[in-house]
């Protein structure tokens, strides 16, 4: 069965036309309030997320630092044992020590500016 065919009048039409855009002009304050209302909530959202994240970034490198530190102070009491390693082992501990004395260097600064870039909306 195809479904009816239903024309609506010139007037009817005409009429329907100016109520959408008199509804549409009438509902567009209530609707821009409601907007501001959602990004206001957004932005706090998004601040303690940022301000969550940065906490977390400032735990992983502070756990890296201790992990770094607890590394090369193992490795320094060991030095004695650095006798009995041949001289590509011994040349890899000395990197090995140069690499973590750079790296706890990066750490000390990714402290500091890392968690500052995570973004906070304005």
């Amino acid at each position: 069965m195809a479904p009816r065919e239903h024309r609506l009048n010139e007037t009817i039409r005409r009429q329907l036309l100016e109520s959408v855009t008199r509804d549409i002009r009438d509902l567009l304050p209530h609707l821009e309030t409601r907007a501001e209302e959602y990004e206001e909530d957004a932005r706090t959202e998004l601040g303690k997320r940022a301000d969550a994240e940065a906490k977390a970034m400032r735990e992983i490198l502070d756990l890296q630092q201790t992990h770094l530190v607890a590394t090369m102070s193992a490795h320094d009491k060991s030095l004695q044992l650095l006798l009995d390693f041949n001289e590509d082992e011994r040349r890899q501990k000395e990197h090995d020590r140069r690499y973590w004395e750079t790296r706890l260097g990066e750490v000390h600064r990714e402290r500091e500016t890392e968690p500052e870039r995570i973004p906070c909306p304005l």
